[in-house]
């Protein structure tokens, strides 16, 4: 994961070059700086900063949820309720 300015030369290289996506993938949005950037093995994912919280908050619940139901346990006892909210979008 990295933090990345459109072509900044003052951004630290990671050896993505120029982020070539135009469009948020969280929101579909229009990105401007800057931008969070996840570069997988074959791809990558450009997201505002605010959509990369939401996209993080709902990885970790369904990780966590993954995590409960390979243990067995209920998946209402297995996952801490906080999580549960943020992943709604509750305050």
């Amino acid at each position: 994961m990295s933090v990345e300015a459109f072509g900044d030369p003052e951004s630290p290289p990671h050896g993505l070059g120029k982020i070539s996506a135009e469009d948020c993938f969280w929101c579909g949005k229009p990105l401007v700086d800057p931008v969070v950037y996840w570069h997988g093995r074959c791809s990558g994912l450009a997201l505002h900063p605010s959509c990369a919280e939401k996209l993080a908050v709902r990885l970790i619940y369904d990780a966590r949820r993954a995590t409960a139901i390979a243990e067995g346990k209920s998946l209402v006892a297995g996952i801490d309720r906080r999580w549960h909210d943020a992943a709604r979008g509750a305050p």
